[in-house]
């Protein structure tokens, strides 16, 4: 299948991301790296029964499916800019319904979600399409407008082992990733803000191709406590949170070995 190219800056998501390439990132998702990437998140989140949730940037819905298969009884809502990936996600909810809903939205503007007054609020890479330092405010003011007093988030954010390409080697059996500024200088030279282009080649020979913003870790963190959350904290992914039987799972060790993101907690004062 030819390859196909997608400009992945956040407004720009809405008119790039079509069927196509939403179908391309499904078969993105089947990798054991990006299943890895998945299962641990969902794992990080943790126990949601009985709660109301809410994934922003769901994409076509990983999480949100992944969180209502662990926790029947949770309520969960995924949103998105890209009409595209939630028709797809809706496509997989008709075919095998898990009672999950999708609501298309913008997250720099679209205030409270569903309702709001959410209990948790989660996001798998949402800051990294933020071009700048307002942007990404603004997708820390919707997180926190969505929550109940009390409520937490969730996220897993880029870190720095988007800027040591040599790092990324250990998922090139199956899927190749690259990252690089798109300014054309070394990887490690890459700066807070910048742009930086992203290819995923998958084992079919379809490749998808982003544009990310690379925000320190600590950037992200501070942008948090700036709109109010507190007991702001980065932690690693491990292992230790899912099962003993699913420790050796060659997908998720190569993926606590060689993360591409970092998981970073918060919670809404009461």
């Amino acid at each position: 299948m030819k390859a196909q190219e997608v400009l992945k800056t956040h407004s720009d998501l809405k008119y790039q991301y079509n069927n196509d390439i939403a179908n391309v990132f499904e078969e993105y998702l089947k990798t054991d790296y990006r299943r890895a990437a998945k299962d641990l998140f969902v794992a990080a989140v943790g126990d949601v029964a009985g709660q109301r949730v809410l994934e922003l940037s769901c994409g076509t819905g990983p999480i949100a499916r992944g969180l209502k298969q662990a926790y029947p009884s949770a309520s969960i809502v995924g949103s998105d800019i890209s009409s595209g990936m939630l028709a797809k996600a809706k496509e997989i909810e008709a075919a095998e319904p898990l009672g999950i809903q999708y609501l298309v939205g913008d997250v720099m503007t679209q205030g409270a979600v569903g309702g709001g007054n959410y209990d948790v609020v989660v996001a798998h890479c949402l800051f990294c399409y933020a071009k700048d330092k307002t942007e990404l405010r603004n997708m820390a003011q919707t997180c926190y407008d969505n929550l109940r007093s009390g409520g937490r988030l969730v996220l897993a954010v880029n870190n720095d082992v988007w800027t040591r390409t040599s790092i990324m080697q250990p998922y090139r059996a199956g899927v190749s990733i690259f990252q690089a500024p798109i300014s054309g200088h070394d990887p490690v030279d890459t700066q807070e803000g910048e742009q930086c282009k992203v290819n995923v080649k998958l084992p079919d020979g379809q490749t998808e191709t982003s544009w990310h913003y690379h925000w320190e870790e600590q950037t992200c963190l501070q942008m948090l406590e700036s709109v109010g959350f507190f007991q702001a904290k980065l932690e690693p992914f491990s292992l230790e949170i899912v099962p003993p039987s699913q420790r050796f799972d060659p997908g998720y060790t190569s993926f606590v070995d060689f993360p591409f993101s970092t998981i970073l907690r918060a919670r809404k004062p009461e």
